[in-house]
């Protein structure tokens, strides 16, 4: 976190306060962890992922939490200002102005394009992949994680003749519908909007 920030709720709550109007706030990430792991192990592979993350993209400010409700499926939220921590003293206002590139000390703190950069996204999709991989090693377990699509795991194993693998890879992905989508889902279950009245 910046200096200035006395901790996650204090760098959050000038977020909220200081970024700018219709900018994007954060980054958050939803990541599945594995079931076998012990709660240390699920913590290790986080933190790697998160030390590996930062030496490749830069040191952005990030706060995760750990979800597990005994259903079979712990992930973890990781969420990240894309202001990448630059180390020139600031307050909380000027860290979220606009960033001077000709006088640095005078604006905020650049937001980083790293996440805009398609391979970057792959890439940090297949490094947390090898975090749960080394975790699950780390533990006397099988790796498992595999960051490609499912559509090409499927073909993989469909062409070496791995019907039980394939099996397994048919089934549906699940997609979250969103809060927009399902509030007018609400409203249609409830009879106060039409389904003609939905847009497309």
């Amino acid at each position: 976190l910046p200096a200035w920030a006395a901790g996650p709720a204090d760098f959050w709550s000038a977020v909220d306060g200081f970024e700018r109007k219709n900018s994007r706030l954060c980054l958050e990430l939803e990541l599945n962890l594995p079931r076998e792991l012990s709660r240390e192990g699920q913590v290790a592979a986080v933190a790697d992922y998160i030390d590996r993350l930062t030496a490749a993209a830069g040191a952005f400010p990030i706060t995760w939490a750990i979800h597990d409700s005994d259903d079979g499926n712990p992930h973890v939220h990781l969420m990240l200002q894309e202001r990448a921590l630059d180390g020139r003293a600031r307050g909380p206002r000027e860290h979220f102005k606009r960033a001077n590139s000709k006088n640095p000390e005078q604006g905020g703190v650049v937001k980083s394009r790293w996440w805009h950069k398609r391979e970057n996204v792959f890439w940090s999709r297949a490094l947390w992949a090898d975090a749960c991989n080394q975790a699950l090693l780390a533990e006397g377990f099988r790796p498992r994680f595999d960051p490609r699509k499912k559509s090409e795991r499927l073909d993989e194993a469909l062409r070496a003749g791995d019907l039980r693998k394939a099996a397994e890879l048919c089934t549906q992905t699940e997609r979250h519908e969103g809060v927009k989508v399902a509030a007018a889902r609400k409203k249609l279950e409830s009879g106060h909007i039409e389904a003609a009245d939905l847009p497309e």
